[in-house]
């Protein structure tokens, strides 16, 4: 969420209000449907569908719009429903998505011209080290930082069942993964092969680390618990 944030702020190109206002119009009308109760799927998607195009011509990422159309969504189901809207539309999109869309993306972004990278500068990048540490340390110490703030915050605790370490476990594990990362990089780097490529492979190397990093973790904390169980 905090990446599309930065992509629309920073990244946006020419900004045109009237395409924008057309965009926000479009998902405040797909809201309103849902606050309604309305099922119109045609509706939904020609709603959708507008909303996109509208933000996609007036300069800021089209991604934005389908992040503000699924908070616009409504998850919470009503008495006589088995399931929610959000929740029918992440069944049925789910597969697609990971099935398709993402290992389509992946495929076509994360290629890495080797004639562009040498391997041996790359690695004392500032850009290489950057990305490396803050996915490997930043990621993990944001989601527990944040996670400890806010239960502090809203005077919130955590499930009796769970510790800090598992929640530190989470954070480590949301450092694997690379469209984000990828979408990013893309969008800063447009007009710079060479340091495209070697963010896409300081990702790649930080995927590998991560998931290192996050093993460890999780052995250190299957000891602590089995020591120290959480109930005691």
């Amino acid at each position: 969420m905090g990446a599309i944030v930065v992509i629309a702020i920073f990244y946006g190109h020419g900004f045109n209000g009237v395409y924008a206002g057309a965009a926000v119009v479009s998902i405040a009308v797909f809201a309103l449907l849902q606050r309604r109760r309305i099922s119109a799927v045609w509706l939904h998607l020609v709603l959708a569908c507008a909303a996109w195009y509208f933000m996609y011509h007036s300069g800021i990422h089209a991604t934005v719009a389908g992040v503000a159309l699924g908070m616009a969504m409504r998850t919470v189901r009503d008495s006589e429903e088995s399931e929610s809207p959000g929740e029918r539309v992440e069944h049925m999109l789910r597969p697609i998505s990971a099935n398709v869309c993402v290992p389509v993306f992946a495929l076509l972004s994360v290629g890495i011209s080797l004639s562009e990278v040498n391997l041996g500068q790359s690695l004392r990048e500032p850009l290489l080290l950057g990305i490396m540490l803050g996915l490997i340390f930043g990621q993990p110490l944001g989601v527990t930082l944040g996670a400890r703030f806010a239960t502090i915050v809203l005077r919130g605790r955590l499930n009796p069942q769970l510790s800090w370490w598992d929640v530190l476990v989470v954070g480590q594990l949301a450092a694997i993964g690379f469209t984000v990362a990828l979408l990013v990089s893309q969008v800063s780097f447009v007009s710079a092969p060479g340091t495209l490529d070697t963010a896409k492979l300081a990702i790649v190397i930080t995927n590998v680390l991560a998931i290192c990093a996050a093993l460890l973790i999780i052995r250190v904390r299957s000891r602590i618990i089995g020591r120290y169980p959480i109930g005691d």
